[in-house]
């Protein structure tokens, strides 16, 4: 269809919604040895969708480019959509 969906603020920072403190989501970084938001993003991205995120911290957004050296398993990315 040439749409593109783009997920803009996709860790909750203007919504003030937070995945980052999901059990759910702690585990899966736990086991992937991610942060929270690089499983969050990487969430999105694996699903097509791309993200924008701001940050004044160096180290956040190198943390953000380091997303595609892993990926989430069937189950993971189906737990993670029954989020609400």
């Amino acid at each position: 269809s040439g749409v593109t969906f783009v997920a803009y603020s996709p860790l909750g920072g203007i919504s003030n919604v937070s995945i980052l403190e999901r059990k759910e989501v702690q585990r899966i970084a736990r086991i992937k040895k991610k942060s929270t938001a690089q499983v969050g993003m990487r969430w999105l991205v694996q699903q097509g969708i791309g993200t924008v995120t701001a940050t004044a911290n160096p180290s956040h957004a190198a943390e953000a480019l380091e997303i595609f050296d892993f990926s989430l398993t069937g189950r993971e990315m189906k737990e993670l959509k029954e989020l609400r």
